[in-house]
């Protein structure tokens, strides 16, 4: 398996994406018996691997963000520790308000933000990171800065609400391969 990871030497953030099997892993695993031992948690080893690196590259990075589909998000809420992802941001907010309120999906997601609330505030282009308290840690405008010219935001709106951002504090996501049990 690989994962893509998008930053910049100095940005407080890293992407993690694209989380997907060889073809050859695919092609195993798939076989009729499976000729391939299915791998549970293996993402979230991934991402943990992932954020080690970028934690040993430059230490003051402190958050992944990334649109995980619903799967990778509920793995990370199930595994991650309390206070260390938080989903959704003001935009997501203000749709979920209008969504379908009996749609399974909709009340999954508002019950996954209201545990892990939100702390990315969007206006316009530019892109604020809260601390739990509200107060404002940075803000960068998504078009100019030279920083965070590799996040691209245009690949996550497609999802529509069942794609929020979520966000990972690194630090614990680089200790979050000690999470997962050998039962797991």
């Amino acid at each position: 398996m690989y994962v893509t990871v998008a930053t910049s030497p100095e940005a407080l953030l890293t992407s993690h994406m694209g989380i997907s099997r060889t073809w050859e892993s695919a092609f195993l695993q798939a076989q009729q018996p499976p000729q391939l031992q299915k791998l549970p948690y293996v993402s979230l080893a991934l991402h943990s691997f992932a954020a080690k690196v970028m934690k040993m590259r430059n230490p003051k990075k402190a958050y992944m963000l990334n649109a995980p589909a619903p799967e990778m998000r509920e793995i990370l809420i199930k595994k991650m520790p309390p206070h260390s992802i938080f989903v959704g941001d003001n935009e997501t907010l203000g749709q979920l308000k209008k969504a379908d309120q009996s749609d399974v999906g909709v009340q999954k997601l508002a019950s996954q933000i209201q545990t892990n609330p939100p702390r990315i505030i969007i206006n316009g282009h530019k892109l604020t990171i809260q601390s739990p308290s509200g107060k404002k840690l940075f803000t960068f405008d998504r078009r100019t800065s030279p920083i965070y010219q590799w996040l691209s935001l245009a690949s996550y709106t497609g999802g529509g609400i069942g794609y929020p951002y979520v966000l990972t504090d690194l630090d614990k996501l680089a200790e979050a391969s000690a999470l997962i049990s050998k039962s797991d």
